[in-house]
């Protein structure tokens, strides 16, 4: 790898390197585990992590992430998520957040169309839609959409965000933990600010590289993480795309 994926740099240096699966990963079908290698290449400029590999694995999110991390058991998994206490629930708080910040700036809840990027279970559109929020799931795997549709009753696009030609416009556009998992997150920016109205907001949450204090191992830092952002990396990225930044 020659430069940063993020800010360009040719400032890098190898942190991680694999050659075997590490402990806790997700194994995934179609990988050759015989011949597992893959490297974490860090900037020295914005502190960005980010992933070499040779292995391919293209499209598992539309073909066989859900089937092999919840067994294939869309709704009982749901269940099990969405009735974790709130102090055990990242989607409680991520919910609790943007609410919080939607009522402090006196945004209209009746007016607001919110669409969400990679619903994965619908865990978050749900809570949000119980919150009287109007949100739409997009998810690339057919069978997400459909638990979600039937279940859930949230209305749901399904297919390669990349690659569906989205006719609506939103106020509101979260991507939660999805930006690390695609090859060009300035790619998909790009194309979420065309669908975006006018004063319009994009929630954007990561894994965070402090992660690596707690070693290789660690969940940010498997193989469907193609990025590792730090606070500076993505800073770098939003305001390169002439997005204003806000931390919350």
């Amino acid at each position: 790898m020659n430069n940063c994926r993020i800010c360009e740099s040719t400032n890098l240096f190898k942190k991680f390197e694999y050659f075997k699966i590490p402990k806790g990963e997700t194994v995934y079908p179609g990988i050759n585990y015989e011949k597992y290698h893959r490297i974490y290449f860090k900037c020295k400029v914005c502190k960005h992590y980010s992933s070499y590999l040779k292995m391919k694995i293209d499209n598992h999110y539309s073909s066989t992430y859900n089937k092999t991390v919840y067994s294939g058991n869309l709704k009982k998994n749901f269940e099990r998520i969405n009735n974790l206490p709130s102090f055990q629930s990242d989607n409680f708080y991520r919910v609790k957040r943007i609410d919080d910040y939607l009522n402090k700036n006196n945004f209209n809840k009746k007016k607001l169309k919110i669409l969400d990027v990679g619903s994965g279970l619908g865990i978050f559109p749900y809570k949000m839609s119980k919150k009287n929020y109007d949100v739409t799931a997009l998810d690339p795997d057919k069978k997400s959409c459909l638990h979600i549709r039937k279940n859930l009753k949230i209305q749901t696009l399904h297919g390669d965000f990349f690659k569906l030609r989205i006719k609506k416009r939103y106020n509101l556009i979260t991507l939660n933990k999805v930006i690390e998992h695609v090859a060009s997150p300035k790619k998909m920016l790009i194309k979420i600010k065309k669908i975006l109205k006018k004063k319009g907001l994009i929630y954007i949450e990561v894994p965070d590289e402090r992660a690596s204090l707690y070693g290789k191992d660690r969940e940010e830092f498997h193989i469907d993480h193609l990025h590792v952002f730090s606070k500076n990396s993505l800073n770098y990225l939003t305001n390169k795309i002439n997005l204003k930044t806000k931390f919350l």
